[in-house]
């Protein structure tokens, strides 16, 4: 492809430019949610939106020429203003972020998971660096202590995650309780 195929297609459209792509990861907005939000926003010409659906994110690409960074950034901020409070991250994976800042921070990370059934702890070890900063994790069944789960639920996951922090000697644990009646608690400590 890079010796063949790029450098013929380069040299018969040689009026097109290469373009670049941003991206926001967004959570809790539905494709057709961020497009009612987004749709009123008017792109200067050769510069076009795109949606991909990234469970459980929604990606939002801005396309644009590649030499125009500034404009692209521009647009990039003005798109992040109408999401802010839904944007997970920018230009890079949620899970890739959030190890970027434990890394910065020299912070580990420890959990207890029972409604994931240990998705969570799968899915932080797809990024090495997360699965580096990730000190132990516990995948609990629904049959676990009968007081701790007969408990109020988020204060069970309290509970459970201020534990997960000190027995896996973390600087924080993260505990998601028992599913039930198609809720769970989620805690941080």
């Amino acid at each position: 492809v890079e010796e063949q195929i790029i450098p013929l297609l380069s040299e018969t459209y040689r009026d097109i430019l290469p373009s670049e792509c941003s991206k926001l990861y967004t959570i809790g907005l539905s494709e057709s949610g961020i497009s009612d939000k987004l749709d009123l926003i008017k792109l200067p010409e050769q510069y076009e939106l795109g949606y991909r659906s990234y469970l459980p994110f929604i990606e939002v690409k801005i396309f644009g020429p590649a030499a125009d960074m500034e404009r692209r950034l521009k647009l990039l901020q003005i798109v992040y203003g109408h999401l802010k409070d839904n944007v997970v991250s920018v230009d890079e994976p949620m899970i890739d972020n959030v190890a970027a800042l434990l890394i910065e921070g020299g912070t580990t990370l420890s959990l207890a998971e029972q409604a994931s059934g240990g998705f969570l702890t799968s899915w932080l070890h797809e990024s090495e660096p997360m699965a580096k900063q990730l000190k132990q994790s516990w995948v609990m069944n629904t049959e676990m202590d009968k007081n701790l789960v007969e408990q109020d639920p988020l204060a069970a996951s309290l509970a459970l995650a201020a534990a997960t922090r000190e027995n896996g000697k973390a600087t924080f644990g993260l505990s998601c309780g028992k599913l039930k009646d198609n809720v769970f608690a989620v805690a941080l400590s």
